[in-house]
């Protein structure tokens, strides 16, 4: 198949860049390499200009710090608008390192009250990275490239393109902002902690080959194992 990209990443070193990633259906593309010039915001490279508002900037290599435990050192991100992934229909991954095994959100897409939210491991929650009931799932302190995906039954998840878990659980509310490092307001106050490096956000679910390219991107581009 033909995978739509901007240009052919073969032979381009670093990941190929960031418009070698799989293009059609991008709703949000944070890239803690190309990031922007502009304190306290986290440029949004796909076509939807939704720039995420950073609280307490900590940026690091190739990325941000995320420290959720204490209120004085505190680091948040909100997305300036509601970002259009459809109820069953979207891919989320996100390339992260945990470093605490805690109820908190890292990235989170949806409300986490009643029905519609993100599933991620195995019950409804609403937020993306979840380690506290399934920690094989997450692993503390290792750079991951993780991805939830809809499916006509469900939800899948993947760590570094190995297939993890499943659930036939609902699905995500469409049309919320994306809260970094915690989980949405005001549902919970619950903060996460660790170190985030891309989000891409597709409305669609994308094919196994377009995971499978877009996994050696971020691979290549954010020195996985």
């Amino acid at each position: 198949m033909t995978i739509s990209t901007k240009f052919n990443p073969l032979g381009i070193s670093g990941g190929g860049g960031t418009d070698a990633y799989v293009q059609d259906g991008l709703v949000l593309h944070l890239d803690g390499i190309n990031n922007g010039n502009t304190p306290g915001v986290w440029k949004d490279l796909s076509l939807e200009g939704n720039d995420v508002i950073m609280t307490n900037e900590a940026r690091i290599d190739k990325g941000y710090q995320l420290m959720g435990l204490d209120e004085s050192t505190r680091n948040l991100g909100v997305s300036k608008k509601n970002v259009p992934i459809g109820l069953n229909n979207y891919t989320i991954e996100v390339v992260i390192t945990q470093t605490i095994r805690a109820a908190g959100g890292i990235v989170s897409f949806g409300s986490h009250d009643g029905f519609g939210r993100i599933t991620t491991c195995g019950w409804c929650c609403g937020w993306v990275h979840y380690a506290h009931d399934f920690p094989d799932l997450w692993e503390l302190n290792k750079r991951l490239a993780t991805t939830c995906i809809s499916l006509p039954d469900g939800t899948q998840r993947r760590v570094n393109n190995v297939v993890k878990s499943s659930t036939t659980a609902p699905l995500c509310t469409p049309d919320n902002p994306v809260w970094l490092g915690r989980i949405s307001p005001p549902s919970y106050n619950n903060y996460g902690t660790g170190y985030l490096y891309s989000v891409r956000a597709y409305n669609r679910a994308l094919t196994q080959e377009e995971l499978a390219h877009n996994y050696e991107l971020d691979r290549a581009r954010f020195d996985l194992p």
